[in-house]
């Protein structure tokens, strides 16, 4: 029955811990991104060779649904982009998801792709040049967003930091009390008790 008792002190412990650097890394990510102002933004990351952000509308439902995390690689050869690909495209200043509904080839030898999300009716009103093209999906993960949106909101900052410092209080005065048993059994010694 011991044993048992103390393996369940382990366990709720490491639960413990997990919690906490759970809470802390969703601490700093939302630190980091209010203070480079990416908070802003549905961005996560970007590199030369891949895109990853959060969808923020249902256009390309059921491949690509609000709040999923997207993951867009570059397109390193033109031939590898087909009909029903799902691209991440630059229209003037909007950066959008857009699925490749025609290729056409001028007399000039140059590719053009005509675009449309996948919800809508309609095509969209220009045709994108590979120039546009910042790259095509490669995967989406679902249900993962929550964490990202509770980590950018202010609310969540003020909340960690307020449980961080009750943690921080709940430690010392733990400590505190250990050492003022530690001094006293010490006391008691010395006075032959």
């Amino acid at each position: 029955m011991k044993i048992l008792k103390e393996l369940i002190k382990k366990i709720l412990l490491i639960c413990i811990i997990l919690i906490l650097i759970w809470i802390l890394l969703m601490f700093l990510y939302s630190l980091f991104y209010k203070i480079t102002g990416l908070y802003k933004t549905n961005l996560i990351f970007k590199s030369k060779e891949v895109i990853v952000f959060i969808a923020d509308d249902n256009i390309m439902s059921p491949q690509v649904k609000k709040d999923d995390v997207v993951v867009i690689r570059k397109v390193e050869n033109e031939d590898d982009l087909k009909i029903k690909d799902i691209i991440y495209i630059q229209d003037g200043q909007n950066k959008k998801l857009a699925q490749i509904e025609n290729i056409r080839i001028n007399d000039k030898n140059e590719k053009y792709y005509t675009t449309k999300g996948i919800k809508n009716y309609y095509y969209n009103p220009n045709d994108v040049q590979i120039d546009n093209i910042q790259g095509k999906l490669d995967k989406t993960y679902k249900g993962i967003t929550l964490s990202f949106r509770i980590a950018t909101s202010n609310a969540f900052s003020i909340i960690m930091s307020i449980i961080l410092i009750i943690i921080l209080y709940i430690m010392i005065q733990n400590e505190i009390r250990r050492k003022r048993r530690r001094t006293t059994r010490v006391k008691l010694q010395k006075n032959g008790r």
